[in-house]
Parts: C-alpha cells; structure tokens; sequence
C-alpha cells in the first residue's frame, strides 16, 4: 500500500541509466540509425524526394513573412496574456535572418529538408562580441555529426560535434539549436522519413531502375496476347484484363497453367511476370510514401486542375505543415531560452496556416471594417481592384 500521507517524488538520478549518462558525457549519444550522407544520397529520389522538397518547400514559406503571412512570431507572456515582442527584439531579428549566409527561407527550407532525411538539423549558435546569440549556423552532414550527451534526467547536457577533418568540439546545451524528428524510444535519438520509409525507398528505386534498363533496351514493360482472329478493341480489352486477373494476380501465383483457345497465343517483349508485378506494386509504395510523408498526392500530380491542386495544398497545410510548425516552434523556443538565458515568458510561436474559406475571409473583411479599417485597404490586402 502507499502512504499518501507521505510525500515522496523520484529523484532526478534515478531517470537515466548511470551507463548512457557516462557514455555520453565523454562520447555524446550515437543516434543508432541515423543515415549516414551516402545513404542520403542513394535512397533520396524520385517520388519520395518530391515529396520531402514539397514539404520544404511549404513549411519554409510559413515560416517566413511576406504579403499576408506573419511567419514565426516571438510572444511575451504578461499579466494580460500572450503579446508580441518589439520588431528588434532579438530572438525575432534570428528567426527572421538566422545567418549572412543563406536567405531565411533557404534557412528554414534546410532546416526541415534536413531533419526529415537525417533524423535531425543541428545548428551552432554564434556569438556577437557581448556574448549574445545572433546567428545560427548549419551544421551540414559533409561537415560533421553532432551528438546529443543526456543527463541524469534525460535533457540535453550537451553536445559532442564530431567533424570530418577528425576534430572535436564539446558544447554546450546553449551552444546548440536543433530541430528534431523524435524518437519515441530515447530523448537523444531520432527517426527519419528514410528511416520510416526503407522498404518502400528500396522498392521505389528499384522499380524506377528496372524501368530505366528496360526502356534503354528498347523493351517498354508490356506482354501480348495475339490472335489471328478479329475479335474487335473491346473483344481484346476483355481478353488482356482476365489474363491480368487469372494469371499475373498481385500475390505474385500463377493460378494454372494458361491454355489458350481460338488460335491465341502469348508474346513477349522482354518482361517476366515477377517484374511486372513490381512495378504494379510501385502505385502501393507511392501511397505509403504519401501518407507517410503527408502530402496529398493531386498536390504531386501534373494532371490535377488547378481546383484539385488548390484543395490539396489546403489540406497538406492544415493536416501536415501545422502540427509540423507548432512541433518545430515548441524546439526553437526551449533552444532559444537557453542560448540566450532567458525566463519562461519568451516563446516562439507558429503562425495559423490553415487556409480560411471564403465565408471566414468575408466575416474577418466585415469584422475589420467594423473596426475601421479602410474597405480598399481589405480589398487590396485580398488582391482585388
């Protein structure tokens, strides 16, 4: 039985094991299947990469102000509730231009390409003279790995930057900005979408490899059945579906042995029906690769209309790209307090990119004229005349 009236709370040593603390503090975590810039390279191709840069592409356009998006915002909590900080407060000049280097939006485009191929996307924060943070800097697979050093309660104690030219550097929790796909089994590990998606990835490349040789060869993947016999489009239509069906099934068995009749007889272009089937088998692996990777596939599919198109570009935003900023948000905020030693007021927070109905743009246009706004400045806001 428990005594309640004893009051009893676990110690903070006693979360992690003392054999991970002690590794980590003089080796830093290795995150176990993190793909190596080979394997990046191999695997990151064809509809997968299409995908992954669509949700670059997406998040980083929310994450940087323009027209009528706000971008990541920095909030204040006062007595009154959330309010913005002042344009030159500094966490908003970082996330508004990271570094010199690269524009914010290639910045926040790297930032999530990178941490959906690796698993994660490590920056190093840079100093100015005062010893405040103002810029955050890539830390790009060819020029090195950081691991994460856990403490006795599982957060960040610091980092160990390995880098390709042998070297290493020790840092800081402070030292460090990453934007993590977790990992639900460790607090120093991630998992990425090529981790997710290895089955398919290889199937994928497969296919598109079969499909490259066979084509070069002069040999489109197709069999035949020909016939003396004029049985008309759809007569032979008929005929080619039921022998797809009977005997080139998905589950890969030949039902029997084909007998033909009416003098019918099979010809081949060089494809056996094992290879067929993977590449029927390419449309499955596409549909994984979409819900996986949580694009809508009429957002991928040149023969979408411009309405199909648009409706799918509204529900990638609401379903995938908005729990994706409000999760990156949630990291930069917690990274932010700590390179810049700051209190729990300060937070970094996501914009709303769900896309508004006409009805709920008309009732927010009718609610800001209410107030004042000028109607042509609405109208001009909404790209009307």
């Amino acid at each position: 039985m428990f005594d309640f009236g004893e009051h009893t709370r676990a110690d903070g040593d006693i979360v992690a094991p003392q054999t991970d603390v002690t590794l980590s503090s003089s080796l830093g975590l290795f995150d176990r299947n993190q793909p190596t810039e080979q394997q990046i390279r191999r695997e990151l191709r064809g509809t997968l990469e299409a995908c992954l840069r669509k949700r670059a592409e997406l998040f980083a356009r929310s994450c940087t102000p323009g027209g009528e998006r706000q971008g990541l915002m920095v909030k204040r909590e006062t007595a009154d509730g959330m309010e913005p900080v002042e344009d030159d407060h500094p966490w908003l000049r970082l996330l508004r231009q990271p570094n010199k280097h690269r524009s914010a939006y290639i910045w926040y485009y790297w930032t999530r390409f990178a941490a959906d191929v690796q698993g994660s996307a490590p920056h190093v924060v840079r100093d100015d003279g005062l010893g405040t943070p103002e810029a955050l800097l890539e830390v790009f697979p060819s020029f090195g790995r950081m691991r994460e050093k856990i403490n006795r309660e599982g957060g960040p104690a610091g980092y160990v930057y390995r880098k390709t030219d042998g070297r290493r550097e020790d840092l800081g929790p402070e030292d460090v900005v990453q934007v993590k796909r977790i990992d639900p089994t460790t607090p120093h590990g991630t998992m990425s979408i090529l981790e997710s998606l290895a089955h398919e990835v290889s199937s994928d490349r497969a296919a598109a490899e079969f499909r490259q040789k066979s084509y070069s060869e002069g040999r489109p993947p197709m069999m035949y059945l020909s016939t003396e016999d004029n049985i008309g489009a759809e007569k032979a239509r008929e005929q080619g579906q039921r022998f797809k069906s009977t005997y080139m099934a998905p589950n890969g068995e030949v039902k029997g042995v084909p007998v033909f009749h009416g003098g019918m007889e099979p010809g081949s272009l060089g494809i056996d029906p094992d290879s067929y089937q993977m590449l029927e088998s390419q449309e499955l692996d596409h549909d994984v690769i979409f819900r996986v990777t949580g694009i809508n596939s009429a957002l991928m599919d040149q023969g979408s209309n411009r309405a199909e198109a648009e409706q799918a570009e509204r529900s990638v935003l609401k379903m995938t790209i908005q729990p994706l900023l409000n999760q990156v948000s949630a990291q930069l905020t917690m990274s932010l307090r700590r390179a810049f030693g700051a209190d729990d007021t300060l937070r970094v927070v996501a914009p709303n990119v769900a896309p508004k109905t006409a009805e709920e743009q008309e009732q927010i246009a009718e609610k800001r004229i209410a107030r004042g706004v000028p109607p042509a400045e609405v109208m001009r806001e909404q790209g009307e005349e």
